[in-house]
């Protein structure tokens, strides 16, 4: 089933690839070598689907729009993995929501899965962390909480820290420059504006 749904998502057959994977995650179990990868290609031609505006063909109960389909698929994949969830899967859903604009969705669902950690969890759980701080977080204007999280980390070492935290101040300066940026283009349309109505 997965190199079926493979096969089609590479013809772009999405609809049926999205069936095909749908079906290969029922019939796997979670420990199967073949799980993580299912769920990948599933991300995958999710945000296919997703980006076009396509949620309909993914199949998903109670889905109306983007942020709702984004929404059922985290709890598809939290249900599907009833142990901890693979944080490649988290990185990989984080990825596809943030493609998709929904970064309200991604904190909510990154903020759920640090609370389901237990203290001894690490694993690649920095790269998820890049994610919430380097991407979600500047997205919604939360600095203040990216600036929190990172102090108040305890699974990150100190050198991990003091990168996070110039990444993080590097975007809050380059937003702060696009917003002023935004203002004086502003600015001068209404200049030029008043300009020809004095002519």
């Amino acid at each position: 089933l997965y190199d079926r749904a493979l096969r089609n998502f590479l013809l772009k057959k999405h609809k049926q690839a999205a069936v095909n994977c749908e079906k290969a995650l029922e019939a796997l179990a979670e420990d199967d070598s073949l799980h993580l990868n299912v769920w990948t290609l599933y991300l995958n031609i999710a945000c296919t689907l997703l980006s076009s505006h396509s949620h309909t063909l993914l199949n998903l109960p109670n889905t109306t729009s983007v942020t709702s389909s984004c929404q059922s698929i985290w709890q598809k994949l939290v249900q599907d993995n009833p142990h901890q969830v693979d944080p490649k899967l988290i990185s990989a859903y984080l990825v596809m929501v943030i493609k998709l604009k929904e970064y309200k969705v991604a904190r909510d669902c990154a903020e759920a899965w640090f609370a389901s950690l237990s203290d001894d969890v690490k694993g690649e759980y920095e790269q998820v962390i890049e994610l919430y701080v380097g991407c979600i977080l500047p997205a919604v204007g939360d600095y203040e909480s990216a600036h929190v999280f990172l102090e108040y980390n305890t699974m990150l070492n100190d050198m991990k820290k003091k990168k996070e935290e110039e990444e993080k101040e590097k975007e809050r300066k380059r937003n702060e420059l696009e917003e002023k940026e935004r203002q004086e283009r502003e600015l001068q349309q209404q200049r030029e504006l008043q300009e020809k109505e004095l002519q």
